[in-house]
């Protein structure tokens, strides 16, 4: 994070930031941040974000992808989480 906003590596390779509904948490995860040390969730108030957000069409469904930036005003919660016996994240909802 610099001044204020989020800039992940898929922001030059895909053009966005991957983010998730809870529904979808698990499996974002597990596809895009298994690289990421001391992971977090970032709980994010929509009607905050200033960059665009599109919901896209992706295997399993439709999936928010973040077009730019994120500012990081927007973020409400962070909460940390880990790899089960599993390596492998299962989030548990009740924490967001």
């Amino acid at each position: 994070m610099a001044s204020g906003v989020l800039v992940r590596d898929s922001l030059e390779t895909d053009g966005f930031i991957h983010a998730s509904p809870k529904s979808q948490l698990d499996r974002v995860a597990n596809k895009f941040y298994k690289d990421v040390e001391q992971a977090q969730i970032l709980v994010v108030e929509k009607a905050k974000l200033t960059p665009e957000l599109k919901w896209e069409p992706a295997t399993g469904g439709l999936y928010p992808h973040i077009y730019g930036p994120m500012n990081m005003d927007a973020v409400v919660k962070i909460v940390p989480i880990a790899e089960n016996e599993s390596n492998e994240y299962a989030i548990d909802l009740s924490l967001l």
